[in-house]
């Protein structure tokens, strides 16, 4: 059977899982530079798919790390640059780049001798060129990442996200709703990310809500998206926002056996959140 793009003369894009990496491994296999390499993120571990990102990182000998254009020549390898840039951090140098025809995502990393010691970033990574056997014992020895729920950093996070829900109501009232929906976002993603935790997980933001939750509290969660950068749509997400925070805050103390502390008058709150638009008002009517 045909596939509907090829009827319709279109080209599907090789990305993620499907994009090809045979070559470039074989390069990087040759390479007398290369003391190392992992295939790390989704895609390393087993789990990527074709919208996944490449997480490549290299060890090279000293003496090659001073040579010009190091993420030029390695990233040519898996295909025209389209674009790309580069920075420096404390183990190594890290770039962010497009490559191919079809802009695949590659972050490439490019790191000195030692290797580092054993930690859940390294963990089930594939292990692609390792000249001592030292890549595969860190690997091994790595175990996996452990979600850990503190009650202190509950506290705040949820304290926070009460706090901030009166803020983002006065910049609504202010006109400011791009700002009050980048709020409203920000701070529902921060609940997500606690909700997680409390259930063992470690999150991405919120890209693997919908693998977490059930549909009744997946609706908790997208109520307090706005759907326009409007005064009532998001009005109307900022008591989405309490409603979500009010769940989250008794999953963590349903998960860690205990309060959280968090006392405050919930009548008097919810006036609190109205009185930037009962103001409004006033100001309208005697206008």
């Amino acid at each position: 059977m045909t596939d509907a793009s090829e009827n319709l003369g279109e080209r599907v894009p090789c990305l993620g899982a499907d994009f090809p990496l045979a070559t470039f491994e074989q390069r990087i296999l040759a390479d007398p530079d290369v003391l190392g390499m992992l295939l790390t993120g989704s895609l390393g571990r087993g789990g990527g798919d074709r919208c996944s990102d490449i997480d490549v990182t290299l060890w090279l000998r000293d003496e090659a790390l001073s040579k010009p254009g190091l993420f030029e020549h390695y990233l040519s390898w898996l295909g025209e640059i389209q674009l790309m840039c580069w920075s420096k951090y404390e183990h190594g140098q890290a770039s962010h780049a497009f490559v191919g025809r079809d802009w695949q995502w590659v972050e490439l990393d490019i790191r000195a001798l030692p290797y580092p010691t054993p930690h859940p970033y390294w963990h089930g990574t594939r292990v692609i060129k390792d000249t001592d056997g030292q890549l595969a014992s860190l690997v091994a020895a790595s175990g996996p990442p452990v979600a850990t729920l503190a009650r202190d950093a509950a506290r705040t996070v949820i304290v926070e996200a009460i706090y901030y829900t009166v803020y983002v109501n006065v910049h609504n009232v202010r006109g400011s709703h791009y700002h009050a929906m980048a709020n409203l976002c920000e701070l529902a993603g921060g609940l997500y990310g606690l909700l997680a935790k409390a259930r063992g997980h470690e999150s991405y933001d919120v890209r693997n809500a919908e693998q977490f939750l059930r549909t009744d509290k997946l609706a908790l969660l997208y109520a307090t998206w706005p759907v326009a950068p409007e005064r009532e749509a998001i009005r109307k997400a900022a008591h989405g926002l309490w409603k979500w925070t009010r769940y989250v805050w008794a999953e963590c103390e349903q998960a860690l056996g205990e309060p959280l502390g968090i006392s405050f008058n919930t009548t008097a709150f919810l006036e609190v959140i109205e009185r930037p638009y009962a103001r409004e008002r006033g100001r309208i009517d005697k206008s």
